[in-house]
């Protein structure tokens, strides 16, 4: 369901109050229904169905580097009781407009103006507010079911993070554990983790070997580079 459309009649209004009282009257409410089929309710039948005691979620875009999925294992189990509830990699947005690392703090004053992070504060873990399921580890004991909305924003991560955080928890970033984020089967981006200062910098790789193409690439990224 894409945002503030209907899935039924693909009717689309400006707000999601508008978005629901519309397509209940329309739709006889089926519209609560529909909302939770989305990517949240995914989530919600890992919750449900998985035995174990953890829980690690990786999106297909995203390869960390070696020994990132043990870096978040062993955050989150060290130590008894054990050191944290939730713990997840660093990583861009893929979109090349848009160079941020997936996650940050809610702005409760006005929360359409909440925003990912330009760079990461430290080199060590620190706590946030919320970041995207990309690749994350978490116990599944402590840790809230996913939902669509939060002030009225779809943002399923953004409302899990503040759900967990409503209930006395934390959710760790660990700068140490890198992801690429893949746009295209050939391209990633990730964040320059060798000095704080340079994380903001959007590095594009490619595994094109081709002279032509790889020319090609570079035009673009020098475009990018001077706009």
């Amino acid at each position: 369901m894409s945002r503030n459309r209907c899935p039924i009649c693909d009717g689309k209004w400006r707000t999601k109050e508008l978005f629901q009282k519309k397509s209940n009257e329309v739709h006889n409410g089926e519209y609560e229904v529909l909302e939770f089929k989305g990517g949240n309710d995914s989530y919600n039948r890992i919750l449900e169905n998985s035995t174990g005691e953890l829980i690690h979620l990786r999106e297909d875009d995203i390869i960390p580097y070696k020994d990132g999925f043990a870096k978040l294992f062993n955050f989150v189990t060290d130590g008894i009781p054990f050191k944290a509830v939730a713990a997840a990699g660093v990583y861009f947005n893929r979109h090349i407009n848009w160079q941020r690392i997936v996650g940050g703090f809610y702005n409760k004053e006005n929360p359409k103006a909440t925003t990912d992070l330009e760079k990461v504060p430290t080199l060590e873990p620190f706590v946030i507010d919320f970041t995207g399921t990309g690749f994350i580890t978490f116990w599944k004991e402590y840790c809230p079911q996913f939902r669509p909305y939060i002030d009225c924003i779809q943002a399923h991560d953004w409302a899990w993070g503040l759900k967990l955080k409503e209930s006395g928890e934390k959710l760790w970033m660990l700068p140490e554990v890198v992801c690429k984020h893949y746009s295209t089967y050939d391209e990633y981006v990730e964040p320059d983790m060798s000095d704080v200062k340079n994380v903001n910098e959007m590095n594009t790789f490619t595994k094109i070997t081709n002279p032509i193409k790889q020319e090609y690439i570079e035009i673009i990224k020098q475009a990018f580079i001077n706009k």
